[in-house]
Order: structure tokens, then sequence, then C-alpha cells
């Protein structure tokens, strides 16, 4: 996607800068060419709960862009130095119509960004950290791969302390396999 995106401006931020503020309207899509990106929001007591993790070759600010509530919902951090194109909406509508492979890429990039929100959703709905690992381990094909367990915690919306417990009671009970930062689920 990144060469019909070539003659566009290109913005590099260093890591830890925040790009975007919660509250921020937003008025481009940002594709992420090289780095990483993290949105979080703090809560009354200033723990980070982080929304989303946005890679090389991802884009963020799609679906705000083009909607009827363009503010950010949280702070849109680089978590290591990153370079980002960064696209109005008539530059977007501009590429989709002259350039039929990038409106499928970008769609395919919504498709993907809505997927997710959808898993977010239903772990939530999970009550029990034992059943939000399992739903995330099933949906995963059987194996989930974490830098910290802090990270993973985050990812389920659970405390670390609860999911560590959570995880040595699956790992004790023969239902889950844990090593090298990576859970299995054991084949019965």
């Amino acid at each position: 996607m990144f060469e019909e995106l070539a003659k566009y401006k290109l913005t590099k931020y260093k890591s830890g800068t925040i790009i975007f503020d919660e509250g921020s309207t937003c008025n481009v899509v940002s594709f992420v060419k090289k780095g990483c990106i993290k949105i979080v929001a703090y809560t009354n007591n200033g723990d980070e709960i982080l929304y989303n993790r946005i890679h090389s070759g991802d884009c963020f600010g799609e679906s705000l862009l083009f909607s009827n509530n363009q503010i950010y919902q949280g702070d849109v951090i680089a978590e290591e130095d990153c370079e980002l194109y960064q696209l109005t909406k008539s530059e977007i509508l501009d590429l989709m119509q002259k350039d039929q492979q990038f409106l499928i890429n970008y769609l395919s990039k919504i498709s993907e960004s809505n997927k997710n929100a959808r898993t977010s959703i239903k772990i939530l709905t999970f009550k029990c950290v034992e059943d939000r690992i399992l739903y995330s381990l099933n949906i995963s094909q059987g194996k989930i791969a974490y830098k910290s367990i802090s990270d993973l915690a985050k990812r389920l919306f659970v405390s670390r302390e609860s999911l560590s417990r959570s995880l040595h009671k699956l790992e004790n009970g023969g239902i889950i396999k844990i090593s090298n930062k990576n859970i299995k689920l054991v084949d019965n």
C-alpha cells in the first residue's frame, strides 16, 4: 500500500511522543510506514488502558475520519520511533477514485479493524479471566505470544495479578502450557 502513498508527506515521531491527544479531532488517516503506535486512555488512578497497538503496515484514524464523531477516544502515542503518512479526507477520497487497489487495501484495513474491535467487545463479555484466556486461544489457533504478562493483561482487559493467577490455574489443570512467552492449548 505504501507505494501509493510515497508522494504524500511523511512525518517522523520520536518514541514517547503524543501524536494526538484524547479528545482532539481526527483530521487525517495515518499510515504507519515504520514503528509502532499505541492508543491508550487512563483510569482515575492513572493506570494505563491499552486500546490498540498499531504496527508498520497498519493505519489508524480510518474509522474516525469518516464518522460523525471524529474525536480520539485515547492518546495516540509513538511507542517507538515511527514514520507516518498522514492523509486528509479529500486526499483519501481522491486516491480511492484514482487507484482501485488502494481502495481495496483500505477497505480491507477497515474490515480488519472492525473485526478486532468486535473481538475486544467479545472478550469483555466474559466475566471470568479463564474464559477470556480460553476464548483468545481459540480464536488464535490455540497459541498466544506475549511480550510480558502486563502487556497480555492489557490485551485481555484484566489486572496482571488476576491474569497470573488464572494462567497458573489453567496450567496446573492441564488445559494450557506456558513456555518462552507463549501460551498453548494442550491437546486432549
